[in-house]
């Protein structure tokens, strides 16, 4: 048995770690144990030499992980592999007790398993070869037996439902099951010629358009190929997007499809682009349904109506494999990759294996562009609604310029090398009206040969072009529209740009996408996979004849990106222009899977691989969970920039106004890739949409940012003003004129930041100062420990705990012996301590208070505590701590906390005391009464935390 892998650090990543060293295993046995028909299948697909395509190694292995579950382990529902390995491995012994894993796993009752390969690593091949695995040992009559010979209750089928998410997908699964012509599957790959094998492989296929009221499935054997949405029954009128990629039927069909495969008692469900259908619950803003659980919903009548139909037959199947580049839902701390995952093959591998395309990044090195707004400018808002579109901003004008220019670059570079290949941009707007906006920007612009982006070029896609009550009309835009993007992968076609709202869905994969423009706000980890997937596919695949001479200069390029030298190439590259949700992505999601990523100066940061998932115990969270009233404070600041003085605010540092204009430099940009950070190349780029009316938007943008500051967005052009005056007259000491293009210069280059950011600094300062006293209108809603069913936490800083909802809470990486000592020490063995936990942010306990020059912050303590009596909030500090005027303060906030806590009846079935207190234990303390429980350290704690507070507020004659 294999350890589980540091990177391993959520459930869903456990099993296929272990999984893949028992599978090397086993495959160096020769497959021992299998069937017949399926050791025969093994030796002719890996081991027979034969012309044409062979499976790439993932695949392989993704292959041998299926049939090594259900032949050799015999696995009848997901939760049973966690029981396979809970024996030797403690953490998986410790997460089969995890709510969270068997909330998601104890409803599944059937073998279910999915497999994670990243886009372009050939998912559909593995696909078709467990079709044909299933098909033969059915055919054959194969019977698995148990570790005693005995049959198992896993057999085989001749029935396949393969479903997917849209028009897109499902069309390119069709072109690779149809039997006769040029579809994958009568590829010699997939199994031997011959009247034992290929004259004996047939199915009859079903497509969504057969299904209706009368049909009937032949008894023989059959592919049903359908969208899962008509498992729903959701009859809404569907948007263009959705009727183009085939989203939303215009007549559900859940019925006929439910009642036809539930009249056998054998299926095997193939879910391409699983992540759809296992996504967190989202209304639908129209039905208010949970859409995504309607897939579960079927998948679970499905399988009781095939029990209650054929629940005596002795050959039963049901099975489920899923298949997805990204099967997770949530982003960073909250990601959750599915439970059920068997194989691992991640992006980092894919573009090591070259299998993808190499990823840069085009990494803006000019500092007036780091903190660019890529949304579009907009009237101002009325009330709560936003204002409406007036155009594009300034930022998003570059980020399109960068993109264009590397466009043009590749073009270019590969007419150079005589390779008569289109590259394609993808740009991603962030609603229907910048989409448009962006295709009229393209009009006006002319590429390096002075040739104008027309519509020829130009395609923009989205949900609004079809215009009510203009049916004909609007209908032969969509026509033309939807022809134009058929021909995104035509060398031959005129089309290089694509604009659109939704183009990043599954299927609008095209090998010609070689830069992606992202103008959408998403913090959303799985989209931001998705729009990378868009363009992973390989341009010039080693498959392909035409391109084998090329396969030696990709091998090149990427040596020489290995050995950090410029690639000679751009053949199979991917340039993502730097946007401020890509660069969270690659640091918080690719660098976990072995990428490394430049991302500033690094020194003194330790790696994050030892993060793991630590889960509430089921069987501990009725009797340690803990409640409590969240205090929600909406404050209201009433600043008066009319009281700034501008002469009193601080002037740059600086020499002179000429020294800094001589230090000043160009914008440039760098292409980087991400996987080996190696700088493959530098260029300017030249823009003429920065000046100094911008700055002082952007100044006032920036101040307004913050989400203390967010309700004094109706003064940014108050706060524009003042900063006008201040830079002008102030920041250099002496007037200057900024609209001049040669003094404004000091706002850009390497340089340009530091003023930026000092007048930020200064701007923000003066109006916090001005601000009156804020306001509060406090409110309450309930809290629980078991709100947060899973904490992220390092390894080396946890500690068992008995008492707790969770097994284990976590100390501050630095200085945090003292909190160890105290939650083994004290907490742990004081039986008067009936619950306990170390909160974390994610329990939203915080609490409002002011620092010593009033502005406003959150304070969250350290534990939260229950006894008999009372509820407290124990804050432990060490002695040099204790005499800051911050601890003073935060520790009379939380004691107005606890006075209004305190009032509070806890809601029916919470059951804990009322009253709430709030202590401090001084390390000191601890010390010297090493051994005391909580109950005889309280008085002192009590005494320590009145003598603090009393130091502070005593002489004002207020009450502690």
């Amino acid at each position: 048995m294999v350890s589980v892998k540091r990177q391993a650090s959520t459930i869903g990543l456990l099993i296929p770690t272990l999984l893949q060293g028992d599978v090397e295993g086993w495959r160096n046995t020769g497959w021992a144990g299998v069937t017949p028909t399926t050791e025969e299948l093994l030796r002719y697909w890996f081991e027979e030499e034969r012309e044409g395509p062979q499976f790439h190694s993932c695949q392989q292995q993704a292959i041998e992980t299926i049939i090594y579950c259900h032949e050799i382990l015999g696995v009848q529902n997901p939760y049973q592999l966690y029981q396979e390995f809970a024996p030797g491995e403690p953490r998986i012994a410790e997460l089969a007790r995890s709510k969270v894993l068997q909330d998601e796993l104890n409803p599944i009752t059937f073998p279910k398993y999915c497999l994670k390969m990243a886009t372009g690593s050939g998912k559909t091949w593995v696909l078709n070869a467990l079709l044909v695995w299933h098909y033969f040992n059915a055919l054959n009559n194969e019977i698995l037996r148990d570790g005693n010979g005995n049959p198992s209750p896993l057999s085989f089928t001749q029935r396949f439902l393969i479903v997917t998410p849209g028009a897109i997908v499902q069309k390119r699964i069709l072109d690779s099951v149809k039997l006769g012509g040029n579809a994958d599957i009568n590829k010699p790959l997939f199994m031997p010629p011959g009247a034992r094998w290929r004259d004996r492989f047939y199915y009859e296929l079903y497509e969504p358009s057969d299904f209706r009221e009368n049909l009937t499935l032949t008894d023989e054997p059959f592919l049903v190929v359908t969208n899962w949405q008509q498992f729903r029954f959701d009859k809404s009128e569907p948007s263009l997007w959705e009727e183009w990629v085939g989203e939303c039927e215009e007549v559900p069909k859940a019925e006929i499809i439910a009642d036809l495969l539930t009249e056998y008692p054998d299926i095997c469900v193939l879910n391409d682009e699983a992540h759809h259908v296992h996504a967190d619950k989202r209304p639908n803003p129209k039905t208010g349904q949970n859409e995504e659980l309607i897939w579960r919903r079927f998948m679970t009548f499905l399988h009781q109506q095939q029990l209650e139909l054929h629940g005596s037959a002795d050959h039963r199947v049901f099975k489920q494999i899923d298949f997805s580049a990204t099967p997770f839902y949530g982003s960073g701390d909250k990601k959750d990759y599915f439970p059920h995952i068997v194989y691992d093959y991640d992006l980092s591998k894919a573009s090591s294996d070259m299998l993808v395309k190499q990823l840069f990044l085009e990494q803006r090195q000019g500092v007036n562009l780091e903190d660019l707004d890529f949304r579009a400018v907009r009237e101002p808002a009325q009330g709560r609604r936003r204002g409406n579109i007036t155009g594009l901003s300034p930022g998003q004008k570059v980020m399109l310029e960068i993109g264009k220019s590397k466009l043009e670059q590749l073009t270019e570079e590969f007419k150079a090398q005589g390779i008569n290949r289109k590259p394609v941009m993808l740009v991603l707007a962030e609603e229907t009206e910048v989409a448009d906006l962006v295709g009229e920007h393209f009009n006006s612009l002319a590429d390096i040969q002075g040739n104008y982006y027309d519509s020829d070029r130009v395609a923009v896609y989205h949900s609004q072009l079809k215009e009510p009550g203009k049916t004909s009309a609007s209908q032969k835009l969509v026509d033309a529209t939807s022809a134009k993007l058929e021909k995104i992968d035509d060398d031959n076609d005129p089309l290089q740009v694509v604009v659109s709202v939704l183009s990043v869905r599954e299927g609008f994969d095209r090998t010609n996408i070689c830069v992606i423009v992202m103008l959408r706000a998403s913090e959303a980890d799985l989209l931001l996979e998705q729009i990378v997937g868009r363009g992973l596919r390989l341009m010039f695949p080693a498959y392909k004849p035409e391109y084998e001479q090329i396969q030696d200069l990709k091998w090149e390029a990427r040596q020489q990106l290995l050995n950090r030298e410029a690639p000679g190439n751009a053949f199979d590259c991917l340039f993502l222009v730097e946007h401020p949700k890509f660069k969270d992505f690659y640091e918080n999601y690719l660098r976990e899977q072995g990428y490394a990523i430049a991302s500033g100066d690094s020194s003194g940061k330790k790696a994050t691989g030892d993060l793991v998932h630590v889960d509430a115990d089921v069987n501990r969270t009725a009797k340690y969970n803990i409640s409590w009233a969240v205090q929600i404070y909406d404050q209201a600041p009433i600043p008066n920039l009319n009281e700034i003085d501008i002469d009193s605010l601080d002037s740059y540092p600086v020499q002179s106004f000429n020294f800094l204009k001589q230090i000043s430099g160009k914008t440039t940009i760098t292409d980087v890739h991400v996987e080996t950070e190696t700088k493959a190349k530098t260029w300017e780029l030249e823009n003429e949409y920065f000046d100094y009316f911008y700055l002082l938007q952007r100044v006032a943008r920036t101040v307004t940012q913050s989400k203390k500051t967010t309700h004094l967005s109706s003064l940014i052009s108050e706060i524009a003003a003042l900063t006008d005056e201040y830079i002008s007259r102030r920041l250099l000491r002496e007037e200057i004129d900024f609209t001049d293009p040669d003094n404004y210069k000091v706002f850009q280059g390497l340089g340009g930041q530091r003023v930026i950011d000092f007048v930020c600094d200064r701007i923000r300062a003066a109006i916090a100062k001005a601000s009156d006293d804020l306001q509060y209108q406090p409110g309450a809603v309930w809290r629980s420990l078991a709100d947060v069913p899973r904490l992220l936490m390092r390894q080396k800083n946890m500690v068992t705990v008995q008492r707790c909802i969770y097994p284990y809470q976590a100390v501050q990486s630095e200085k945090g012996g003292f909190e160890r000592q105290v939650i083994s020490k004290l907490l742990n063995p004081s039986p008067e301590v009936l619950a306990f936990a170390k909160l974390d942010r994610k329990h939203d306990l915080a609490i409002a208070w002011r620092d010593d020059r009033g502005i406003q912050r959150k304070y969250e303590p350290d534990f939260v505590v229950k006894t008999a009596q009372k509820m407290f909030l124990f804050e432990t500090k060490g002695d040099h701590l204790i005499t800051d005027s911050s601890t003073a303060l935060k520790a009379k906030a939380a004691m107005a906390w606890c006075k209004s806590a305190s009032k509070v009846s806890p809601p029916q079935g919470i059951s804990q005391p009322q009253e709430w207190e709030y202590i401090i234990l001084k390390q000191s303390v601890f010390d010297a009464n090493e051994g005391a429980s909580f109950n005889a350290l309280l008085p002192i704690m009590r005494q320590e935390t009145a003598m603090l507070t009393a130091d502070l507020y005593g002489e004002l004659g207020l009450q502690v």
